[in-house]
């Protein structure tokens, strides 16, 4: 099943969501009717319980450092369509039109001569794109809904993630600002950073690409090569998985079976063969099945006999690994003498 993009009305200031509209969109949030949490999906798929306060749980797969995966997820038209609205909308706010085939025969909005050649068409440019147009949505950004629910499903797993964009670091903050209004898993806590100064990704970090456009290939194979060659030299037999539109900086990684490669389909690559052994996808469900085999290989990796699962409130569930397997499983369907919880001591 695709990701839909709501139908855009026909008026040209109605054509993209409006910022009250997006805001009203983004904060929406559905609340599933009283279901039996015994019923549900554990392994970090599912809600696990209610809490007396009438909140879900969501248990935490606790996965050994040594084979948790690593995922590196592109942001723009991979967590959410960009490319096509941004032309869109510039298009419109500067009375300067430009298709997606122009865009394509210059490959970024900003070498695109009738935008580049023109300033104030440039000001209305990265007004729009900095989220300061009085009229357009920042970034005309809405994450894909499974996007935002995939990621989190995969923090419930015990996956290591971060967000390696092409996006500059004077982005930096907007995007912030883009992730959360999203609901999209991040770590609030760090600001930017420049990639390359941390050995291993660090878990929710946002890393811009700290280089000019036409470096923005080299500076990513260098990044993931590194943080993949450090993790290795530590002991790390998990899999790196790079969620991208775009996989040619990853292309000799991909080819050789070193990182698991999945590329979004979208407007950018339709015309691109995919490379040998890449995944290319139709939609986020399809990545949320592939993160589901990478999981179970993971699990599989632990020789541990048990499973465990921080359930919060300082309590840790442990499953006999033999009786559930290394997939997703229900509590209701295994024996009661095959699961128990205990204490949280870490």
């Amino acid at each position: 099943m695709a990701c839909e993009w709501p139908a855009a009305p026909g008026a040209t200031e109605e054509r993209l969501h409006l910022r009250s509209v997006a805001e009203r969109l983004l904060e929406d949030t559905e609340y599933p009717p009283y279901v039996d949490m015994q019923s549900l999906p554990v392994a970090g798929l599912g809600q696990f319980e209610e809490t007396e306060t009438h909140e879900m749980v969501y248990p935490t797969e606790i996965l050994p450092q040594n084979v948790a995966p690593v995922l590196v997820i592109d942001l723009d038209e991979t967590v959410w369509p960009h490319v096509p609205h941004l032309v869109e909308a510039v298009s419109e706010a500067s009375g300067v039109p430009v298709t997606m085939e122009e865009f394509r025969r210059w490959g970024h909005t900003r070498k695109i001569p009738q935008w580049a050649d023109q300033p104030e068409v440039m000001a209305i440019h990265d007004q729009i794109q900095r989220g300061e147009h009085p009229i357009f949505f920042p970034f005309v950004n809405i994450a894909y809904p499974e996007a935002r629910r995939t990621i989190a499903a995969a923090v419930r797993m015990g996956h290591q993630y971060c967000f390696l964009t092409a996006r500059p670091p004077s982005l930096f903050d907007v995007t912030i600002q883009i992730l959360e209004k999203n609901g999209v898993p991040h770590d609030h806590n760090t600001g930017l950073v420049d990639a390359l100064t941390h050995p291993i990704p660090h878990q929710g970090q946002l890393y811009c690409t700290d280089g000019a456009l036409d470096g923005v290939d080299a500076y990513k194979r260098q990044t993931v090569g590194a943080w993949l060659g450090a993790l290795r030299e530590n002991g790390w037999e998990g899999q790196m998985v790079v969620v991208d539109d775009l996989l040619k900086p990853f292309q000799d990684l991909v080819e050789s079976g070193q990182v698991v490669g999945v590329a979004l389909s979208g407007p950018l690559n339709e015309h691109k063969e995919p490379y040998a052994h890449e995944h290319r996808v139709p939609s986020w469900y399809s990545i949320g099945d592939l993160l589901g085999q990478v999981h179970s290989l993971a699990v599989s990796l632990d020789p541990s006999p048990v499973r465990r699962f921080d359930c919060g409130q300082g309590r840790v569930l442990e499953i006999d690994k033999f009786v559930v397997g290394t997939g997703a499983f229900t509590l209701d369907t295994i024996p009661a003498d095959a699961y128990r919880f205990v204490p949280d001591y870490s």
